[in-house]
């Protein structure tokens, strides 16, 4: 599936004061660098990726003066992610490791721009714990995938996002494929979106908020909700995390 493209009017060249390009070109080198000096070649991939495309999201709340530093942090988080994910398998090295990123790096960093969403709530991890398993609740919570019951013990990853007075509960399932189930708390569903370096691909959700997507790829997601409110739309797109 092909990206969808959301490079009107240059958003990149307009608050960076440069094009897109020339910011990987800029910044992409050394970030690699640091990232292969702390992770085998398919972690510093996803912990890159994400960096790049969490960018596309936040150019307007990026600290332009410090863009080196902001995406090196967003790096680091992405890789304490991918080190997380005990499910993940290794990728083949895409080339042979030099001084500078491989083309397929360089080539995931310049079209992360060509996925940014405009217009749309950036919602955050929360701080504390968010959702906690139903076998410690000592109650079951009405949503099932496929016979399984969300935040069991057959959940293999659980996240929590807020924005305003939205919250966004998602669970990753990986046996017997990978599939994404969430809620919404907060706000009324109209479509959802699931979002991949590849392209989008619509979820499937009821009006109380639930939605799960099926066949969800290995590596840099996220989700977009668009909402119900009187007249508007709103979207509210959660950050980009390695799974």
């Amino acid at each position: 599936m092909s990206p969808t493209l959301h490079t009107d009017n240059d958003p990149a060249g307009r608050v960076l004061g440069t094009s897109w390009d020339a910011a990987v070109d800029i910044h992409a080198p050394g970030m690699w660098r640091r990232l292969l000096a702390q992770a085998p070649y398919w972690q510093a991939a996803d912990a890159s990726d994400v960096a790049w495309l969490r960018l596309a999201d936040s150019l307007e709340t990026a600290p332009v003066d410090e863009l080196g530093p902001w995406l090196d942090h967003c790096a680091q988080e992405a890789l304490v992610q991918v080190r997380d994910c005990p499910w993940r398998t290794p990728s083949v090295p895409l080339d042979m490791l030099g001084d500078g990123p491989p083309a397929d790096i360089l080539d995931a960093a310049r079209d992360a721009i060509r996925l940014r969403l405009e217009d749309a709530e950036i919602a955050k991890p929360r701080a504390q714990p968010g959702l906690t398993a139903a076998s410690e609740r000592g109650m079951d919570i009405p949503w099932r995938a496929d016979g399984d019951l969300v935040l069991s013990p057959a959940a293999s990853w659980e996240q929590t996002f807020e924005a305003d007075d939205v919250a966004i509960d998602l669970v990753l399932f990986t046996e017997h494929g990978r599939r994404l189930v969430g809620m919404i708390r907060g706000a009324d569903l109209t479509g959802v979106l699931l979002r991949t370096p590849a392209g989008e691909q619509e979820c499937d959700y009821e009006s109380p908020g639930w939605f799960r997507a099926l066949d969800v790829p290995e590596g840099p997601v996220s989700v977009v909700l668009h909402l119900s409110s009187g007249s508007d739309e709103p979207k509210v797109v959660t950050e980009w995390r390695s799974l």
